[in-house]
């Protein structure tokens, strides 16, 4: 009795112990969980649409009592660590069933443990947050588990307005970057990691050196704000909160567009947060639109996020919240033609496609993109047209732009192509595409033990490009751009491949990559199976230390693979740990190409780009001190400063280029448009703004790294930058 199932919903037994429950299709686990026994599990079961599985049977046992000791790097117990587990069922799919204390001897204990590999994550005041995976829980001795003493981070939170200090101030983190992987929370959500006393101060003493963070701050009466790229042991964060935020829109044109619940017209909205490569949002709310004289008006109070999406249907705008918010949002219901005034016409367009004599046609779906004008203006919309016997059509309205992609036609390559005029005409519009015979290259990755590899991502690369390509500089084809832990089904397949050219396939999991052996596909043999078996991989070092040899934790440290036939792979940076160090837990020695490890973004230091020459030995990177150039931002026409502004620096002499091409500043201008340098060379440099036409002459934004003397960047703004100059209080120009 008491017992339940699960899958992804609760369903209980019956008392005669049996149970009948619907689930979606596909692969699926089960659970069985009861008091007084360890839970009991069932999977893989692939299940079928309108299909059964039947004569599942449980047996429940009483398990094993199994202990868990949390200690610090010296041995000693972390008494009150806070530990949630789960249990691993396959790659990807986890049950969580553990949540434990530890007591004064940094004990815990897991009654009725089952005999599966867990992962825990411990939580401790004063220790770093932490991951262990693939634990096997013993009923002989305990899994010891050492946490890393924390770096203390501090600060204080005020009132914007009065600068009085905040009591009670909510500290959430919504985005993790750190080797646990990126977790991304809406705007209402995240953890409360600690909240603020009464002079307004905090301490976070949880965050992991080897990460970076994105919190936001918020307290009951005021607006909130996000801390980016937070890292443990920073100090002093001073944090200005705004007062309470609201909303307020007018919305124009035929109302009767607006949806209308319950009798009474509505406008959606919803709330984001995006930050570098993370992006997330709410599920859509309505909020009331009142009518006065045909025009509505609404008010949203529940500001959340850093982006909110506003409108009805595709009449919608999306605001920065911090960069802009102004006293009212126009939302006009006008249709984009009647905007315009201008005269829209169908016009048939023809495509045809001109390939080989004697080769059978082209056949298929093509995928053609067309600038709909009451769909959105300058946005193209996707349609797929059936080709038949090398031809198709497809009523698009015109005057107006058409383009086409290479998918979706077997056994053809052609160059894609976007913005061909088509003015509007009683005779139909014809393109021409030149088709080029294609192939194919399929297969399987597996492991270096022969088992299928999950998680892996396929591509090609062009050794020779096929001489059919013409004159078409590149080869746009995907493999498998999109992989999971856990996967069941690990082919590839990558088409179309013009004919006559030579391929590699590049594998690749993380930081391990595998190459095929080059690939010839012709008429003779246009499809080829290759089967790819990664390595084990070495595991490899990097070590950042300062200028004066000690570790530099939390340094962002990416490393790219350059292939022999200029193409490179690359993925996100992580992060030095508390002793500086960066860990690739695989890495293949004997892939043609080198490796290159690059250092960035750190405040204070120069970038660098360093080459892996030895692999028998950890590589240590030295940073060396930059010089500072400081700086303010303002609009040319009134002279105010610009917030947000992304400031960037590139080398007057090219014969010796930067490392990385081109120096950010440290952050985005502030309130004041001011930004800072302090990873430049002491050379020349020219500064430029993104979003933002320099209104100075070229010698006007020319520095030299290490100077004294502050420069002002003067710029002219369009109707389509995201920036806006903001007048300060007390100013009167």
């Amino acid at each position: 009795q008491g017992i339940q199932i699960s899958h992804s919903d609760k369903a209980p037994f019956t008392q005669d112990g049996s149970l009948s429950v619907k689930v979606d299709y596909g692969i699926i686990w089960l659970h069985v969980k009861s008091q007084g026994y360890a839970p009991a599990f069932a999977g893989p079961l692939k299940t079928e649409p309108s299909g059964e599985i039947k004569d599942l049977n449980f047996i429940l046992d009483k398990g094993f009592k199994g202990t868990v000791k949390i200690v610090n790097e010296d041995g000693e117990p972390v008494e009150g660590a806070k530990i949630a587990g789960d249990y691993i069922l396959s790659p990807g799919v986890s049950y969580n069933d553990i949540s434990l204390t530890a007591d004064k001897n940094g004990l815990a204990i897991v009654e009725n443990a089952a005999g599966r590999p867990a992962r825990f994550t411990v939580t401790a005041e004063g220790y770093e947050v932490e991951k262990f995976q693939d634990i096997k829980l013993s009923p002989e001795r305990p899994a010891v588990l050492e946490l890393t003493r924390a770096r203390e981070t501090t600060g204080r939170v005020f009132s914007k307005e009065t600068g009085q200090p905040i009591d009670g101030a909510e500290i959430k983190v919504l985005i993790v970057d750190g080797p646990s992987g990126s977790h991304s929370y809406g705007p209402e959500q995240g953890q409360i990691i600690t909240t603020t006393d009464e002079q307004g101060r905090f301490a976070l003493r949880t965050l992991r050196s080897d990460s970076r963070y994105l919190l936001t701050v918020e307290a009951p009466g005021f607006g909130h704000t996000f801390l980016y790229d937070v890292i443990a042991g920073r100090e002093n964060i001073e944090v200005y909160l705004p007062g309470e935020l609201r909303i307020k829109g007018r919305v124009t044109g035929p109302l009767e567009k607006l949806r209308k619940p319950d009798g009474k017209y509505v406008i959606n909205y919803g709330f984001g947060i995006s930050s570098d490569d993370h992006s997330h949002w709410d599920s859509g709310k309505d909020a009331l639109v009142e009518v006065r004289n045909g025009v509505g008006y609404f008010e949203i109070t529940d500001v959340s996020g850093n982006r909110v999406s506003i409108g009805s249907g595709s009449c919608r705008t999306v605001l920065n919240i911090e960069q802009e918010m102004p006293e009212e949002i126009l939302i006009d219901l006008t249709d984009p033609v009647a905007k315009t005034g201008q005269e829209y016409r169908d016009r048939e367009l023809i495509v045809r496609f001109d390939y080989p004599a004697g080769a059978p046609a082209p056949e298929g779906k093509l995928i053609v993109k067309y600038i709909d004008p009451e769909f959105a203006a300058n946005t193209y919309k996707n349609e797929k047209i059936a080709i038949e016997n090398g031809q198709g059509k497809l009523l698009i309205p015109t005057p107006g732009k058409v383009g086409y992609d290479n998918s979706g036609i077997a056994g053809y390559w052609f160059g894609e192509k976007s913005g061909i005029e088509v003015p509007f005409a009683e005779e139909p519009f014809v393109i021409t595409i030149p088709a080029v015979p294609a192939g194919s290259i399929y297969g399987e990755i597996f492991e270096h033990d022969g088992s299928k590899a999950d998680n892996v991502l396929v591509g090609v690369v062009a050794v020779e490009k096929s001489p059919l390509m013409g004159d078409v500089p590149f080869l746009d084809v995907e493999g498998k751009n999109s992989a999971s832990e856990g996967e069941l089904d690990t082919r590839y397949v990558i088409s179309p491949l013009p004919l006559r050219g030579k391929y590699v396939v590049i594998a690749h999991t993380k930081d391990l990559y595998a190459a095929s052996d080059q690939i010839t596909l012709d008429e003779t043999q246009p499809i080829r199976q290759i089967d790819i078996t990664l390595p084990k991989g070495i595991t490899f070092e990097i070590r950042i230390v300062d200028e004066n040899g000690k570790p530099k934790p939390s340094v962002p440290v990416r490393l790219d693979y350059d292939t022999q036939w200029g193409h490179g792979f690359g993925r996100e940076a992580r992060f030095t740990n508390v002793e500086g160090k960066m860990v690739i837990d695989r890495l293949n020695t004997n892939v043609p190409g080198v490796y290159r490890v690059i250092v960035k973004d750190v405040p204070g230091y120069r970038p660098v780009k360093k080459e892996i020459e030895n692999y028998d030995k950890p590589l240590e990177i030295k940073l060396e001190r930059g010089q500072v150039v400081t700086g303010r931002v303002v609009d040319d026409e009134t002279g105010w400063p610009i917030p947000g502004a992304e400031v960037y620096a590139l080398p007057t002499n090219f014969s010796v280029p930067e490392p990385t091409t081109y120096l950010d500043a440290d952050d985005v201008t502030d309130e004041q448009g001011r930004f800072r340098f302090s990873t430049m060379a002491g050379r020349e440099y020219s500064l430029n703004v993104r979003s933002a036409q320099l209104a100075s002459p070229r010698s006007r934004t020319v520095v030299i790294g290490g100077q004294a003397e502050e420069i002002t960047l003067r710029v002219k703004l369009s109707e389509s930058s995201r920036l806006r100059p903001r007048k300060l209080e007390g100013r009167t120009d």
